[in-house]
């Protein structure tokens, strides 16, 4: 709205916003959040922080453990990709979750090894 602003100020201050609005985007898209059916007041207030609390949850538990097991999926199109999307992120989330209930479930027992193992590749390729 700055009428006197150059163009280097414009894109400067375009892209410092651009990593806001992708945080928005994605707080809202991957957990439900694009279109709450939201009643009260107090709801409305819940929905957006929520959705901002668990976007930097899966970011920080994948910046501490989660980026140690993100497999990318195998794209013929996208052989060299090295940097975990937020869609990554979740999936990685999403597959070392059942991992963890699934061992819970089975227990670690040497006879049960096969089983479990099949089991979290099977999760991976439905991620």
């Amino acid at each position: 709205s700055n009428t006197k602003a150059s163009a280097t100020a414009i894109l400067g201050a375009y892209a410092q916003r651009w990593s806001i609005e992708v945080a928005f985007e994605n707080s809202k898209s991957h957990f439900g959040f694009e279109d709450p059916r939201n009643r009260t007041a107090k709801a409305v207030e819940r929905t957006a922080p929520l959705g901002a609390l668990l976007y930097s949850l899966v970011i920080l538990w994948f910046n501490e453990c989660g980026h140690k097991k993100c497999r990318f999926p195998i794209r013929p199109w996208y052989e060299r990709k090295s940097v975990a999307s937020f869609q990554d992120m979740v999936d990685t989330l999403r597959v070392e979750s059942l991992r963890e209930h699934f061992r819970l479930i089975l227990g670690f027992r040497q006879g049960r090894k096969k089983v479990f193992d099949a089991a979290c590749a099977a999760m991976g390729l439905a991620a």
